[in-house]
């Protein structure tokens, strides 16, 4: 079921962990295999806000659908990396800190073999390194797909497929501090390079 989680200043999206240009590399399993890589981004949600009960409604909608009417007890005995919806203050670094941003609030991780389509604020495909392009900390929407995995031999859980993010407003980028700078920031230094010209360089040391 495809939802789409809307930023807005009263029920914002956070992007955390974008890896929306190149894919994440996969996780070692406990039998010593190596998941695949995938596309993946963590949008940060507000609880009671829209989005979160748009994710939620759909959770509730595909269980029903693949597990029928016992789906609620089923469902109360995932762990929480299998319930597709989760509290930001369980997600934590290899210190046992919270990871900025996400004390608080919830989260889904999304993910897909798949390059997703990502946009800027005029809904203009981007690339790595574009003005406009979404990074970890921004804030922007995201559309998802939600459904239930029920197959033989793997374990049951809640699946979020990453189709699209759009990037509608800048943050701080985690674990920086700032946003990456726009090319407006820099100078045009081709009439320079023709004039054969070298800036002068300064020194707060004198």
């Amino acid at each position: 079921m495809k939802v789409m989680l809307i930023d807005t200043p009263a029920d914002p999206v956070r992007f955390g962990f974008a890896h929306l240009f190149t894919k994440r590399p996969g996780m070692k399993n406990q039998d010593g295999s190596t998941s695949e890589a995938k596309y993946e981004l963590t949008p940060i949600i507000v609880p009671g806000g829209d989005n979160a009960k748009r994710v939620e409604e759909a959770i509730v909608a595909v269980a029903k659908e693949k597990w029928g009417d016992n789906w609620r007890d089923l469902y109360a005995e995932f762990a929480d990396d299998q319930k597709g919806l989760r509290k930001g203050d369980g997600k934590r670094n290899q210190s046992g800190e919270t990871y900025d941003g996400f004390a608080g609030n919830l989260f889904v991780t999304a993910r897909n073999t798949n390059r997703p389509g990502v946009f800027n604020r005029t809904a203009a495909p981007v690339v790595e390194g574009d003005d406009g392009a979404p990074y970890s900390g921004c804030f922007g929407n995201v559309e998802i797909d939600v459904w239930a995995l029920k197959k033989q031999g793997v374990k049951k859980r809640i699946v979020i497929d990453l189709l699209g993010a759009q990037k509608t407003r800048d943050g701080d980028a985690f674990g920086a501090g700032s946003a990456p700078s726009k090319a407006s920031a820099f100078a045009n230094l081709s009439a320079a390079d023709d004039a054969d010209e070298k800036p002068k360089a300064t020194s707060l040391l004198g």
